[in-house]
């Protein structure tokens, strides 16, 4: 039976008194790095604050070899 390893990395929104900003190449710099170790991201969440998204949930999920064989 296949199973699998998860991960969950929280992304947050930086904040200068007005509005909210993420630094959007960090986030796919990220990604990319996971998905070269073969993590797979699986969904994404956002969490709100005051009508702004202030922070992402980012959910990957990694196949364990040994439950492959």
């Amino acid at each position: 039976m296949k199973k699998f390893h998860y991960k969950m990395i929280r992304k947050s929104f930086k904040s200068n008194g007005f509005s909210y900003k993420l630094d959007y190449q960090e986030v796919e710099d990220h990604i990319n790095l996971l998905g070269e170790k073969g993590w797979e991201l699986v969904d994404i969440s956002e969490i709100h604050s005051g009508g702004y998204t202030i922070e992402l949930i980012l959910y990957f999920k990694h196949a364990d070899i040994d439950s492959m064989v």
